[in-house]
């Protein structure tokens, strides 16, 4: 767990899946995210990476969650040049949200 000044970060693991969140010091979860198969993708953000990047392999497939609302965010690889992008389920790419890392 570390401090961010403004909340803190815990890393756990339920089941055998890894979770990172972030916790505001009052005790709320401003967001979490957590380890998912690629084939757990939805078949539209799985349709869009095979269109729009077509070159990239998917790594690091991931839910985040921020509120009520449910992000898919993914690293593509492509040699030195990782790409990391924050998917809505249908597939389009969320330019507003950012990577949680």
């Amino acid at each position: 767990m570390g401090d961010l000044g403004n909340g803190y970060e815990v890393d756990f693991e339920a089941g055998s899946i890894d979770h990172t969140a972030l916790i505001a010091v009052e005790g709320n979860v401003v967001k979490y995210r957590y380890d998912i198969a690629a084939p757990a993708l939805p078949d539209a953000v799985t349709a869009k990476i095979v269109a729009d990047y077509e070159n990239r392999s998917v790594d690091d497939p991931e839910i985040l969650k921020i509120g009520n609302d449910t992000y898919y965010q993914v690293e593509l690889d492509d040699g030195p040049n990782d790409l990391r992008l924050v998917f809505h389920e249908n597939g389009e790419v969320d330019t507003e949200v950012e990577y949680y890392e």
